[in-house]
């Protein structure tokens, strides 16, 4: 399955970053399970960057609000395409190591 190399669209000046934003939060949470599993981890506004140290291989995930899900929170890769709810941070942990384990 190939997966766009598009961000989602970029945020407007008046969207400031909070700390106490869901999607910030639902990062840290990730981003802090992956580390724990060996990945280098960078958060940046509204996605994340893991790589792993091994192959160099790295992907971005994204939190979003799905309108589609009664505006809940998911994790979604670069360009939309969702992978879990954020409330399933284990899960989402899984799908990101998977992803950077999958042959090219």
């Amino acid at each position: 399955m190939s997966r766009s190399t598009q961000p989602p669209a970029p945020m407007t000046d008046g969207e400031a970053v909070s700390s106490t934003d869901p999607r910030r939060a639902a990062l840290q949470a990730l981003a802090g399970l992956l580390r724990g599993r060996g990945l280098a981890v960078t958060v940046e506004s509204w996605h994340l960057t893991a790589t792993d140290h091994d192959s160099g291989r790295s992907v971005e995930v994204w939190a979003q609000h799905r309108s589609a899900d009664q505006d809940r929170l998911w994790f979604c890769w670069a360009g939309g395409a969702p992978i879990v709810e954020a409330a399933n941070l284990m899960d989402a942990a899984l799908y990101v190591g998977t992803e950077l384990c999958r042959e090219s």
